[in-house]
């Protein structure tokens, strides 16, 4: 419950990118406004039958007031990149918490060089149980962030 004298969340990011060479980029994300000490999935999506933009509130299918990963799927389609600290960026690593960023003080400051396919067009979602994976919470699977890469 939030104390009267908190001020309620209010995400904010800003995600960057610059080519290596044809098949590495370097993705830059940082946000702010996050949930404290929690470790907060960030992906690329994409997918040929996706609308290629964030979920809005007609996304909520269930109703239930809150959009889940899986209500945002048809927005912005499956997950090509899990932005991990380190080791594996596959969509394997999707719910590898232990490697996803942690927002000590609310933010997150990211960079890492991740390889694509050079004919990869791509959507960023960051975010926040999950219906993914019942034993996170939704802070961890939930989305709280989306940008659209160009």
């Amino acid at each position: 419950m939030r104390r009267s004298h908190e001020r309620p969340l209010k995400p904010r990011a800003h995600v960057c990118g610059r080519w290596e060479h044809p098949a590495a980029r370097v993705v830059g994300v940082d946000a702010y406004g996050l949930a404290r000490q929690l470790p907060h999935a960030e992906h690329i999506h994409f997918g040929a039958d996706a609308r290629h933009e964030c979920p809005s509130v007609f996304d909520d299918k269930n109703g239930d007031f809150r959009l889940s990963t899986i209500d945002g799927l048809p927005a912005y389609g499956p997950i090509r990149k899990s932005l991990t600290t380190k080791g594996d960026t596959s969509p394997a690593s999707a719910l590898a918490v232990d490697r996803f960023p942690t927002a000590p003080r609310g933010a997150i400051h990211y960079d890492r060089s991740i390889n694509f396919n050079s004919a990869a067009v791509a959507r960023a979602i960051k975010h926040g149980k999950g219906d993914l994976d019942p034993g996170l919470p939704a802070e961890a699977t939930d989305p709280a962030l989306c940008g659209v890469l160009r």
